[in-house]
């Protein structure tokens, strides 16, 4: 019983740990989402014509999928700064 509690821990720290490379951002509409840092692998300026005028900043992840965010690049750069500092 002992090894289970300890594997229990282990894996809430394990989790605990992950949930600190998470960002909250929001969507054009306004929902609140969580974005994992570490899958992030491009910032980039909203252009400020076609459908994406009120987009702050678009985020592109490591797999290809995009996300048009309220928050500016700046703002998302201080947000995982904020996150790594904090994680050391």
């Amino acid at each position: 019983m002992k090894l289970v509690l300890g594997l229990a821990a282990l894996l809430a720290s394990s989790a605990a740990q992950a949930r600190q490379n998470f960002v909250l951002v929001h969507s054009l509409s306004g929902q609140a989402i969580e974005i994992n840092a570490d899958a992030i692998s491009q910032l980039g300026q909203a252009r400020k014509d076609g459908l994406l005028i009120d987009a702050g900043c678009v985020v592109v992840f490591t797999n290809g999928k995009f996300l048009s965010t309220r928050e500016t690049c700046p703002e998302i750069m201080r947000l995982i700064d904020g996150n790594l500092r904090s994680r050391h």
